[in-house]
């Protein structure tokens, strides 16, 4: 059996001396001030108890960013059994299993003034989740959970809301059905609340400094548009999701290779294909999800290539949900090794002379 550490040991000795008081439960919760103090800023800053008794932490009048009442004891909960795992490894703690389950945590989390160890544990919990879901509300009746990974969501009229693996293995996981009218009614809202969800997250993970969790939302987004028309993120909504406040939070290691890339990618050269047939073969797994590719390495398939309305070249998707994938070529350039080390070494330099 492993030996203790003086913090646990010391807990088993120590009565709770902070009292938590929270609007939907009648006893308080009970804590160990010794503890929290180290984590939570406003435990810091409550006044002590008289002759070094106990301590009331009232949260009753505490309502979270985006709720209409004062956070409840499930919440405050889970936040103490997050925290004492770091003091008590025997401790307990039901990690969220979907990023709307965990909302009300960050929220309380950030609103009380944690410290970057018990975000950074948060934020690990949150990525160890093999299934980790961003829940989207699509109306008042019905919602969806899509996989922040290794999923690629496209949205038509005749099949209605898909999930496609990364690569795609020929499975196709119908989310919403079509309906009609009803899913074309619907298609609009569906891109503003996929939207709008990453852009709260994007939001939420900037204030609590969990970048890897932004990484995970950015990564998912950028696969989102490689279904471009008839994905579940429009142009008008990656506008949306790079709002003022996400912009105003986001990491400055995240701005510079933004910025490094740009310089790297966005070249003023273009081409356009006038050829009807083309061989192609895979270079991501994404291109085996949304293209009629054979998925094994080295082998090309002939695809169909036919002009685009704004000049751009487009390969043919027979039978893979009736959609065009736009093919845009550019010259010149470097190579994605050559890129990804100017990258580092920029990053490199911008942390070492700040």
């Amino acid at each position: 059996m492993p030996k203790r550490t003086s913090a646990e040991a010391l807990l088993d000795y120590e009565e709770p001396d902070l009292r938590i008081v929270v609007a939907d439960r009648e006893e308080p919760l009970l804590a160990h001030r010794s503890v929290l103090r180290l984590f939570c800023r406003c435990v810091r800053d409550l006044p002590g108890g008289a002759d070094g008794g106990t301590t009331a932490w009232d949260l009753r009048q505490l309502v979270l960013e985006g709720e209409s009442a004062p956070v409840g004891g499930d919440v405050v909960q889970c936040y103490l059994d997050l925290v004492y795992r770091r003091v008590d490894v025997e401790r307990r703690f039901e990690a969220p299993a979907s990023l709307g389950e965990a909302r009300p945590l960050v929220m309380f989390a950030d609103a009380v003034g944690s410290s970057a160890a018990v975000c950074e544990q948060l934020e690990q919990s949150l990525l160890d989740a093999s299934g980790l879901c961003l829940v989207v509300r699509c109306d008042e009746d019905s919602g969806v959970g899509l996989r922040l990974r290794g999923r690629l969501y496209v949205l038509s009229m005749e099949h209605g809301l898909q999930e496609w693996t990364v690569p795609r293995d020929g499975g196709v996981k119908i989310l919403l059905q079509a309906n009609g009218a009803r899913l074309a009614s619907r298609h609009a809202a569906i891109q503003a609340a996929v939207s709008s969800a990453i852009e709260e997250w994007l939001y939420l993970a900037g204030r609590t400094h969990m970048m890897r969790l932004m990484r995970l939302l950015l990564d998912f987004t950028k696969l989102q548009m490689i279904a471009a028309d008839l994905g579940v993120l429009s142009a008008e909504g990656v506008q949306g999701v790079c709002s003022p406040r996400v912009l105003q939070c986001m990491p400055r290691e995240l701005l510079l290779e933004a910025f490094v890339r740009d310089i790297l990618t966005d070249l003023p050269s273009r081409l356009t294909l006038q050829c009807q047939e083309a061989s192609a073969r895979l270079a991501t797994p994404a291109d085996a999800s949304f293209l009629p590719l054979a998925a094994g390495a080295g082998v090309a398939t002939s695809v169909k290539l036919e002009p685009y309305n704004n000049g751009d070249s487009v390969v043919r998707m027979p039978g893979a949900s009736g959609g065009f994938a736009r093919l845009q070529l550019r010259h010149g350039g470097y190579g994605p090794q050559t890129r990804a080390a100017v990258i580092k070494a920029v990053l490199y330099q911008a942390q070492q002379s700040s």
